[in-house]
């Protein structure tokens, strides 16, 4: 495989792996952020920003660290090395987001739901 498709590979398993993220996330992100927001406005650009990163956090990893141009690598070794690299970008995106959330998230809120959870039993 030449230079140009392997680099084209890697770039579209992290594309992949960052769209199946956001499919997954976005419902209920936006109904996390509207609630933490109040704001349906607010809350739909912190959404976007939110996908945005988890697209551009593994394709910079890919870019940056991928072997697409190393032609001692096999070709299956660059799929394999894109693909985790893709995963681990979208661990640190969201690690970064979470992070950033539960910041925000009032302590409150954890209280009353194990009240209402103790109050079930």
């Amino acid at each position: 495989m030449d230079v140009l498709t392997r680099f084209i590979i890697e770039v579209v398993i992290a594309l992949g792996v960052s769209g199946i993220t956001a499919y997954v996330i976005t419902t209920v992100l936006r109904d996390l952020l509207v609630d933490l927001c109040g704001d349906l406005t607010r809350a739909r650009f912190w959404a976007r920003f939110t996908i945005i990163m988890l697209f551009l956090t593994p394709l910079m990893f890919v870019m940056f660290f991928g072997v697409s141009f190393d032609a001692s690598y096999a070709d299956h070794g660059v799929v394999k090395r894109a693909l985790a690299l893709s995963l681990f970008g979208v661990f640190c995106a969201f690690l970064c987001i979470a992070f950033q959330i539960s910041k925000f998230i009032p302590e409150q809120s954890h209280v009353r739901y194990k009240e209402d959870e103790l109050s079930q039993n």
